[in-house]
């Protein structure tokens, strides 16, 4: 099974799904419970960057770019925070449910693997819950580095142990799944921010209680 197959019957997925009148959720493939949760858990990691703001000029966020969009939940929350916003997603058909929801708000359909944006283009990038439903991790999370000038936020699901090769992982997968989602262990993430001069904190907790849906990362430029 190779990269174009997997990544191609996720998006095919996803637009059929974006087509039906069905809510935000199920058009996102989450639970009602875990959607919910993921959104929250992603304002109070916002919230708590602006707070950031205070001690340092260099942490001002005024723009964001949301790479897998979706329908435009997470876009909606920036824009009524005052910021510049743009949601992109490479499925066409969720892209057009965005736009006819929230028109005020710029969406595009764009490829993960190779954005159309300059290096450091926005203080902040975000990512929720697209990572677990592609092949190449590694040139996604690149990509995400790459147009970040100051933040990234993401998403996915957990996987309790390290593995030096989670492609292999996946490998297996495809056996059985032409498009399964993946787990990943925190530590594979944060070696790819920290070779770019990223510091991490990884995120398990909304409060008291375990993530439902994975955990998230939260990455700082260095410099």
């Amino acid at each position: 099974m190779s990269k174009p197959n997997m990544d191609e019957k996720w998006r095919e997925i996803f637009d059929c799904k974006a087509s039906l009148n069905i809510p935000e959720h199920e058009m996102s493939c989450w639970s009602k419970e875990g959607y919910d949760e993921l959104l929250d858990v992603t304002k109070k990691i916002f919230f708590d960057l602006k707070k950031s703001e205070n001690d340092s000029a260099k942490n001002e966020i005024k723009n964001v770019l949301d790479v897998g969009c979706g329908p435009g939940a997470y876009c909606k929350f920036f824009k009524e925070q005052g910021l510049e916003v743009l949601g992109v997603d490479y499925s066409e058909n969720t892209i057009s449910v965005a736009k006819n929801k929230y028109s005020e708000i710029n969406f595009k359909v764009e490829d993960g693997y190779n954005l159309s944006f300059d290096n450091k283009t926005f203080d902040l990038v975000i990512s929720i819950g697209a990572l677990q439903c592609l092949y190449d991790h590694e040139k996604f999370v690149n990509e995400l580095i790459r147009v970040s000038k100051k933040f990234v936020i993401i998403s996915t699901l957990y996987r309790q142990r390290k593995s030096s090769d989670p492609f292999k992982i996946l490998a297996k997968q495809l056996k059985k799944d032409s498009w399964p989602t993946r787990e990943y262990h925190p530590s594979e993430l944060i070696e790819l921010f920290e070779k770019a001069n990223f510091k991490t904190k990884i995120i398990k907790k909304n409060g008291k209680k375990l993530i439902k849906d994975g955990f998230f990362v939260i990455a700082e430029r260095k410099n």
